[in-house]
């Protein structure tokens, strides 16, 4: 019975009792905890225990995602903390690329095993620990940071693409959760993203994947076990906010980049501190809220909008845009009609260029499509959205598909919400000059909309 059972807890079909760990100076607090009898568990007082996020030589570490972007980042500071065994795991392998930074990992004289496989499988999974648990030092740590995109927006969301995104991200922590509750872990580390926090636009998949993450680190904790979850901002130099135009939009909303020697300090100091989740980002709170399309911020962000260096101005007319609205409106109501469209292009050319992350200072021709400034199909409904938010009337879903160039939007603007068009009085079905390029949000078109459009495009003449 006793070789069945610890074959049970090894293979992870078993779990222990959760474990409520406190250091020997905390040894009144553990019997006032014990007294109160709420537990499950066993409550445990450690004296001489090894400090908070060691890194052991007579140790293995699990890295998912370990052979690209963040994971490889956190593998090779492991190895410079001394760490025995990596065990670096990715659905690819090994590329031409990363052989090289392996090597440098090696040298520091950390032994790496890379294995290429599919965290979101099960028996792959169950047989890399064995394999692991078999031969070498014990596994004291894991960090799980694979995980894949498939943005649309959300009426585009659908089962498939929640499946792509949740595979990876979240049945892999799920499996690495449930099958290492036998091994003497130190620490279990999820890296989530501050999407879940915040939000992030065409995202709602990653956002929920990662928001079960920060589920699941907390309940670990629960447990008795080892578990935090660090809701990323974006890093400079590696991922997609390597991309120069993302980290300009971001920059936009108040957001900046974590260098890799600030995330390496953050992750450091965080696998010391015991807390279950920890958003990390650089963000200028203030300017952040005042970009939100709101009228008064998330409740959740109430408290740091009022603690910002200075206050945070918030107008109750449906957007925090209202402002140089009403200066847009003042200046067409005291000029005459004939300054009215510059007027209303400078507006519209401010709006899409910091919507785009493109310098106010650059020289833009108005008749150039925005799709050849970087503009896709998110981009349009946000531009499209604050737009709309700004000028307090509603905006078709097909406008950056029918107007897609600074020109064609000024035109649709005066004629439809600054000056509304004149009736035609002959009572005929004018139709609007649609311009030639199609940039924009097809893919948040519903079908009624696309098939109308098609039918505008093809219709004959005369």
């Amino acid at each position: 019975m006793l070789a069945r059972l610890l074959a049970e807890l090894r293979e992870g079909r078993l779990a222990p009792l959760p474990r409520h760990t406190f250091e020997l100076d905390d040894a009144e607090r553990a019997f006032r905890f014990m007294a109160q009898a709420r537990h499950a568990g066993k409550v445990v007082v450690r004296h001489g225990a090894a400090a908070p996020g060691a890194i052991h030589r007579a140790g293995t570490y699990l890295v998912t995602g370990g052979l690209s972007g963040l994971g490889l980042v956190v593998a090779r500071w492991l190895a410079e903390r001394g760490a025995g065994r990596l065990v670096l795991v990715s659905r690819r392998g090994v590329t031409p690329e990363v052989a090289p930074l392996l090597q440098a990992i090696c040298a520091t004289g950390t032994q790496v095993v890379t294995e290429a496989v599919d965290v979101s499988d099960e028996a792959a999974v169950r047989a890399l620990l064995e394999r692991l648990r078999a031969d070498g030092p014990p596994l004291r740590g894991v960090v799980h940071s694979a995980g894949v995109l498939d943005d649309a927006g959300l009426l585009q969301q659908d089962a498939a693409r929640f499946d792509h995104v949740f595979g990876p991200k979240v049945r892999g922590a799920w499996l690495l959760d449930r099958l290492t509750r036998s091994d003497p872990l130190d620490w279990f580390v999820l890296f989530s993203s501050v999407a879940a926090v915040l939000g992030s636009r065409g995202q709602a998949n990653h956002s929920a994947a990662n928001a079960l993450l920060d589920l699941l680190a907390h309940e670990r904790q629960n447990r008795g076990l080892p578990g935090l979850s660090i809701n990323w901002g974006a890093w400079t130099e590696v991922g997609a906010a390597a991309n120069h135009r993302l980290a300009q939009r971001l920059a936009t909303q108040g957001i900046g980049a974590l260098t890799p020697p600030q995330g390496l300090l953050a992750f450091e100091r965080l696998l010391k501190q015991g807390e279950a989740q920890v958003a990390v980002l650089p963000i200028d709170w203030k300017r952040y809220v005042q970009q939100l399309a709101l009228g008064a911020p998330p409740s959740f962000l109430a408290g740091v909008a009022s603690a910002a260096a200075a206050p945070v101005t918030l107008v109750k007319t449906g957007s925090i845009n209202a402002a140089p609205v009403a200066g847009l409106r003042q200046q067409l109501d005291a000029s005459p009609p004939g300054r009215w469209r510059p007027l209303v292009a400078g507006f519209v050319r401010e709006r899409a260029l910091r919507a785009l992350g493109v310098d106010l200072s650059r020289t833009v021709d108005p008749r150039t499509p925005l799709g050849d400034l970087g503009l896709d199909s998110l981009l349009a409904v946000e531009l499209r959205n604050t737009l709309g938010l700004a000028l307090g009337h509603s905006l078709p879903a097909t406008l950056l598909f029918d107007y897609p160039t600074i020109d064609a939007l000024t035109d649709y603007l005066l004629a439809n919400v600054v000056k509304p068009a004149t009736p035609d009085r002959s009572g005929a079905d004018v139709d609007t000059e649609q311009p030639a390029s199609l940039v924009g949000a097809i893919e948040d078109l519903s079908d009624e909309e696309v098939d109308r459009l098609l039918a505008r495009r093809t219709r004959p003449l005369g």
